[in-house]
């Protein structure tokens, strides 16, 4: 995705359209969800807080400056929401994770592994 797609999808989602919100996020949403499965050990913890970053991106997308890119802003709530979760582990919330559950090589298949992020 260009520069200019990103910016013309940003004012889009920005003015409520769902369908460019989708759009601007879905090329991020594999490499999300591997982070914060490498940040919570668990696949299910993953999937939830992917969909925190998500509802999080929707919610704050009128205030989001772009003074860099939609891919860091999404990292940085994708972070936020498995810390979040880390510490309600530790408050007696949520059950600990005691190892590390594997990562199905099929979710690995479709994106490039250069799409996976940090």
């Amino acid at each position: 995705m260009t520069g200019a797609d990103e910016a013309r999808l940003l004012a889009a989602a920005k003015q409520g359209e769902e369908a460019a919100f989708v759009e601007l996020t879905s090329p991020h949403r594999r490499a999300l969800h591997v982070h914060c499965y490498r940040l919570l050990g668990s696949l299910h913890d993953a999937d939830d807080a992917l969909q925190e970053t998500l509802l999080g991106a929707w919610r704050g997308l009128p205030d989001f400056q772009p003074r860099a890119p939609v891919r860091s802003w999404l990292y940085r709530i994708a972070t936020n929401a498995s810390l979040r979760m880390i510490e309600r582990r530790r408050e007696g919330s949520a059950t600990t994770v005691t190892h590390l559950q594997p990562y199905p090589d099929d979710l690995f298949n479709d994106s490039p592994s250069a799409d996976l992020g940090p």
